[in-house]
């Protein structure tokens, strides 16, 4: 058997018996903590009641040390109440007239304080040996990641004459003039979040296959913040792959592609329910953008501050810049929702038909573009236009950088078609589609991207 199938065969065994291990690891934790949570309320059920009226998370993700400062009144008490209060003699029905009564509480009150000291020390050894484990898988990955890096899927074949990273790597120029709603002071140029070409649709999928695989290990200290479910917690992996490594940010889009590598129902809540746990975790954060014409919304979520720290530790690099979150830095996004709403919009549909994507190319140009989207040999600025005023300049500024033609997204479709007549009166060529007809229900993945063309 050549080398590299030993080493990969060794490696996959490694990885079957960490599972496993890691599987009976968080089995065996899950089993004391409803030992201990038990016992917590046969001792003192009122007081249990009233913690998880303030924390619901209560009990079921206390660690070694929280339990033991529940239990520890709970004991003093006990002692106290058997050497102060408890009858002795003959009048103790558990009494034999020499004060073995006192003697048997106390004994079963050391027999219980042992037996919770045991169940501490070994819930502490099962999170160390879990802790262990996961130190381990994060090295294996380490070791193999030349040979199977996850954050980096396979590419499609480079195009005659130019390749996809050269055609990104073009517009990656310092922006010229803003106009009245980008403010020139909010351009400030970061290295950390340069946009970056997104890989096309098949490619996310094979990358959340990988993932599927091969799960990457969560860190032991927030692992209770995660689905206890392998399923559950392997599609909370993939969101946070997406949101942390991709800057996808609809939710929308987020289930599809979650639901496309599990082979289950689009938007059947499956998805929809790990999403708003990691929500409720304050992992990620959510919110809801209206678009008035055509009247719709979108749901755009992003990693939280904490959210951030843990995808960083459970990828090994740092999150990029989200496309919302782009929009609102560059673009005022908070300010004109409907607009990032839209851009949004029409970044995913491109995507899903197979175009890399780039939210707020950086080119030079009096009027930058809203988005850059790529596909073999085709590229394209195009602008996002929801407004009723004329812009002649935006339209020759937009083709000057698509070599003369116009590309154009609009609300609707009347509003498409106000503005390609414009546009045909310049004597301009160009493209055009609109989010009406994006939208539409039940239109087909296939179908073409652009609805009008001139």
């Amino acid at each position: 058997m050549p080398l590299g199938d030993v080493r990969q065969q060794a490696l996959q065994d490694l990885l079957d018996a960490e599972r496993e291990l890691r599987a009976h690891a968080e089995g065996e934790l899950r089993r004391l903590r409803d030992l201990l949570y038990g016992l917590a309320r046969a001792l003192d059920g009122d007081r249990v009641e009233q913690i998880r009226r303030d924390d619901p998370r209560a009990f079921r993700y206390w660690n070694a040390q929280q339990y033991e400062e529940f239990f520890a009144p709970l004991i003093a008490a006990q002692q106290w109440h058997t050497v102060r209060n408890q009858p002795t003699g003959w009048g103790n029905k558990t009494a034999n007239g020499n004060g073995n009564g006192r003697k048997a509480d106390a004994e079963k009150i050391r027999q219980l304080e042992g037996e919770i000291a045991r169940l501490k020390q070994q819930l502490e050894d099962t999170r160390r040996h879990a802790a262990d484990l996961a130190a381990q898988l994060r090295e294996v990955n380490r070791r193999d990641s030349a040979a199977q890096p996850l954050q980096e899927p396979k590419v499609q074949p480079k195009p005659k004459g130019q390749s996809r990273e050269a055609a990104f790597d073009k517009a990656a120029n310092a922006r010229g003039k803003q106009p009245s709603k980008k403010p020139p002071a909010q351009r400030k140029k970061t290295a950390a979040v340069t946009p970056r070409a997104l890989p096309v649709r098949d490619e996310i999928i094979a990358a959340l296959r990988q993932i599927r695989k091969q799960p990457p290990a969560i860190p032991a200290r927030v692992e209770h913040l995660f689905s206890s479910s392998v399923i559950g917690r392997t599609r909370q992996i993939m969101a946070l792959y997406l949101l942390a490594l991709q800057g996808i940010t609809p939710r929308i889009e987020l289930d599809y592609y979650i639901a496309a590598t599990d082979g289950i129902k689009k938007r059947s809540g499956g998805v929809r329910r790990k999403l708003d746990a990691l929500q409720e975790k304050g992992i990620i954060t959510a919110k809801k953008l209206v678009i008035n014409t055509p009247r719709t919304s979108l749901v755009v979520m992003r990693l939280t501050d904490e959210g951030k720290r843990i995808a960083e530790q459970i990828f090994m690099q740092p999150p990029v810049e989200s496309e919302w979150e782009r929009l609102v830095r560059l673009h005022e996004g908070e300010r004109f929702p409907a607009h990032t709403a839209a851009v949004l919009l029409f970044a995913m549909y491109a995507r899903l038909q197979g175009y890399s994507v780039s939210v707020l190319p950086e080119v030079e140009s009096p009027s930058p573009p809203d988005i850059l989207i790529a596909r073999a040999n085709e590229r394209l600025f195009v602008e996002v236009e929801l407004g009723r005023k004329e812009r002649p300049a935006k339209w020759k500024y937009n083709a000057e950088l698509n070599g003369g033609k116009i590309a154009l997204v609009t609300g609707t479709a009347n509003r498409r078609e106000v503005l390609t007549a414009d546009i045909q009166r310049m004597g301009l060529p160009g493209v055009a589609t609109d989010l009406e007809y994006l939208l539409q229900k039940g239109r087909n993945e296939e179908a073409p991207l652009w609805i009008a063309q001139w």
